[in-house]
């Protein structure tokens, strides 16, 4: 038992050093963070799987609890850098005080992320401490297949992002409710973008008005108390025609309980 124990231990520790390793390769880009508009504010009892994810103690990304010890966001919140510089906040409705900040052990970026594309734009985070359940801190389960996502259905965002595009953060947790928009449709929006299978779009197509913005990137988008995507990225905030979108959970299910023991 203790040796099966030491044996995954090790193989994590080699996996988080080769990922660290191929990815600090990559140039400093422009941050395509995502946020929040049209929304509006809420508390982390109504959304306790909602964690904000911190590098050197300023929030950069939203997160996803999805075990005591793992939270799941997006690889381009964490590319380049170094676990060491993370922490991650969670139970608290405001990103920059209360409930628990506890620092990252290790981070995981699928293997085939595209900075440019931001195909496979999914990582997860491993805390250096277990978290402690309560109203206030709690995981989400992951979406599954047979949950059928169905064009129109209402799914809601969470986060701490800008309220208006190149705005200033909110420090109090907001939510937005959102369509889910057709695949077609999506393509149509982003003609000179890939938006692959493993993507999915949500938004007011005609009307723009809501949306995620810089800040949310990251976070989860739930439908029916499951977690169907990671906000990814999107032109602008709330745009008519350009809907938001997000990395579909699902295809990646496989990945993430392989990678978490999940």
């Amino acid at each position: 038992m203790y040796l099966n124990s030491l044996f995954t231990e090790l193989t994590m520790i080699v996996r988080c050093f080769i990922l660290l390793v191929s990815y600090t390769g990559y140039l400093q880009g422009t941050e395509q963070a995502s946020r929040i508009v049209g929304g509006s504010y809420t508390s982390i009892e109504q959304y306790p799987y909602q964690a904000s994810l911190q590098r050197n103690g300023h929030h950069v990304c939203g997160g996803s609890i999805i075990s005591n010890t793992w939270i799941l966001t997006a690889a381009h919140c964490i590319r380049n850098y170094s676990h060491t510089v993370f922490k991650v906040r969670t139970g608290s409705s405001y990103y920059d005080s209360g409930g628990r900040l506890t620092s990252v052990a290790c981070i995981l970026v699928n293997e085939n992320f595209d900075l440019i594309t931001l195909d496979y734009d999914i990582a997860a985070v491993e805390l250096t401490r277990p978290l402690a359940f309560n109203s206030h801190t709690l995981p989400i389960a992951l979406a599954t297949r047979a949950q059928v996502l169905r064009v129109g259905q209402v799914a809601t965002v969470t986060g701490w992002g800008t309220t208006m595009s190149s705005g200033t953060l909110s420090r109090r947790l907001q939510k937005v409710d959102l369509p889910l928009i057709a695949w077609a449709d999506c393509l149509k929006s982003y003609v000179e973008h890939p938006i692959t299978e493993r993507m999915l779009c949500a938004g007011h197509l005609h009307t723009g008005g809501q949306d995620a913005c810089q800040g949310d990137s990251g976070g989860p988008i739930v439908l029916n108390g499951k977690l169907i995507g990671i906000v990814s990225w999107g032109f602008g905030c709330a745009l008519p025609s350009y809907p938001g979108v997000y990395t579909r959970v699902l295809y990646f299910r496989d990945w993430i309980e392989y990678n978490t023991n999940l």
